[in-house]
């Protein structure tokens, strides 16, 4: 059956689609099919493609959390929270995505008593909710015309509203796990309608500004939560193409390209620098079935701008942002994802190669590093055996008054521990030493110079009792200082002797005798 003969029966068929004329064959029927089955909805088999289409434009595994998508209606027969046809829609989409389950206080618990979790903490996180329910749309009994079609194909037909006609819409849109920013241009706003008749609801959906209409049997399914499955369903679809850049509506028989995806894509694509734009250009070619790219390098080289050259040519491509477009929208789907397969596997055996690597470089390292200890420790022991010693030795020679030998040891001593106190209490203690005999020094060579210079000058006169007494005296004083010193003994005594030779003749009354 054609879409268009497929949609018509769905607007004007006698099922009661619109009608509500029920039979008691179908009443019975519908009791006796109220049993356990397996449910399938609208979108099953396109979400299950949604995951092929992911590895074939070479997505990365992604783990997904969703928030609690309530009812922001108000309307009482809506459902309060969408996050269970979230999570199970989400697991149809099979391994490139891991749903991450928004439980925290289960986590709490958990932690509380002790357990341990290790936890996968996802990327990107689903927020939203059912935002609009316009309730009976048309008036009972009114007739009018409707219009219905999907993926640009159109069909009509004549709605006489025996019951109530209403829409419920529904807003969702991804954010960053981290930061908790929204990713802009990365939401889904979608609505779906339903007709109403004697035995429940039927659908009535459009989506992507196309009129949808979907045959929809009430025997086998509940009315309005099979309506917002089906709307969840979609836009689920949408916002994942958005967010991991992917056409979507490839997934979806018959379905329109999205002209909002198709723009983001490629403004996301003209703010790129030019490496990030080639390094694009490769991977797109990669899955296009070109051999020989250098995946990691922006540069064209040999093969690779041949190849370049020739994508250009078969996609009448004038510029490398047009060539872009044709292939992003183009990806063999089968091709692209057997080329992914491969290279995710050789991707594995090459981190196992760099994991295994790296374990036998760390190996080392700590072979090294425990060598290195082993070695720092026996130069340790030394060191505080030539420590040791050197102390001995500084605190004899200090003991001794033997100062500068004292001062290398005790210096020896601190170069091997630069931290230890005695060593360099003891160094400033011979410093204060030594300065003060340095002081001590400096004065009596004054004190010696000044005497030296009072005995010249007495030696140069004629005899003066005055200035030989001047100059014994202070020879006297700086003998006070360095008694033993040869050279000042020697001057006092001559002083005294040359006195003594004259005493009889210049000896005054109330003088000294010599």
């Amino acid at each position: 059956m054609t879409l268009t003969a497929v949609l018509t029966s769905v607007l004007v068929s006698s099922c009661g689609w619109f009608s509500g004329d029920i039979s008691d064959e179908e009443v019975e029927e519908l009791h006796k099919d109220m049993r356990a089955q397996k449910r399938e909805t609208v979108f099953d088999s396109s979400l299950r493609s949604l995951g092929h289409l992911l590895l074939a434009y070479y997505v990365p595994p992604t783990a997904i959390q969703s928030k609690n998508i309530g009812n922001q209606t108000g309307e009482k027969n809506l459902p309060s929270d969408l996050y269970i046809m979230i999570s199970s829609s989400l697991n149809k989409i099979g391994p490139q995505i891991t749903f991450i389950p928004f439980d925290a206080q289960y986590i709490v618990a958990e932690s509380s008593t002790g357990g341990t979790i290790s936890r996968i903490y996802p990327q990107v996180v689903i927020s939203g909710g059912i935002t609009g329910f316009d309730k009976e749309m048309f008036e009972k009994e009114r007739e009018v015309e409707a219009a219905g079609g999907w993926a640009g194909a159109q069909a009509g037909g004549h709605i006489k509203a025996s019951g109530g006609y209403s829409r419920v819409s529904l807003d969702l849109n991804m954010l960053d796990y981290k930061t908790q920013a929204y990713f802009p241009g990365v939401m889904a706003s979608n609505s779906i309608a339903l007709q109403k008749d004697s035995l429940g609801w039927g659908i009535y959906g459009y989506y992507m500004g196309n009129g949808a209409a979907f045959d929809y049997d009430l025997k086998r399914k509940q009315g309005v939560h099979a309506a917002l499955r089906t709307l969840v369903e979609f836009s689920l679809l949408q916002l994942l193409g958005k967010q991991f850049d992917v056409p979507y509506w490839r997934t979806i028989s018959g379905a329109n390209p999205d002209p909002d995806l198709i723009e983001l894509v490629r403004e996301k694509f003209l703010v790129k620098s030019e490496d990030d734009q080639h390094l694009i250009i490769k991977k797109f070619l990669f899955l296009h079935g070109y051999n020989g790219l250098d995946l990691n390098s922006p540069v064209f080289k040999g093969n690779e701008e041949s190849a370049l050259k020739e994508a250009l040519r078969i996609h009448k491509s004038a510029n490398i942002t047009e060539l872009y477009m044709a292939l992003w929208e183009k990806v063999p789907l089968d091709s692209a994802a057997r080329r992914v397969r491969i290279a995710r596997r050789r991707e594995i055996k090459d981190a196992r190669k760099r994991a295994e690597q790296e374990k036998r470089l760390e190996a080392e390292r700590a072979a090294a590093e425990k060598e290195a200890q082993v070695a720092a420790q026996k130069q340790h022991e030394q060191n505080v055996e030539k420590y040791n010693a050197a102390i001995q030795v500084a605190d004899r020679l200090f003991h001794e008054a033997k100062y500068q030998q004292a001062h290398v040891k005790y210096s020896e001593a601190l170069d091997l521990f630069g931290g230890e106190a005695h060593p360099r209490q003891m160094l400033e203690r011979i410093n204060a030493l030594q300065a003060q005999a340095k002081a001590a020094e400096d004065h009596y060579r004054k004190l010696k110079a000044d005497a030296d210079g009072l005995f010249r000058q007495a030696e140069s006169n004629n005899f003066n009792y005055s200035s030989y007494k001047k100059a014994l005296d202070a020879y006297v004083a700086a003998s006070k200082y360095k008694p033993d010193d040869a050279f000042v003994k020697a001057r006092i005594g001559k002083i005294r002797e040359t006195l003594s030779k004259y005493s009889t003749v210049f000896q005054t009354e109330g003088e000294d005798k010599w």
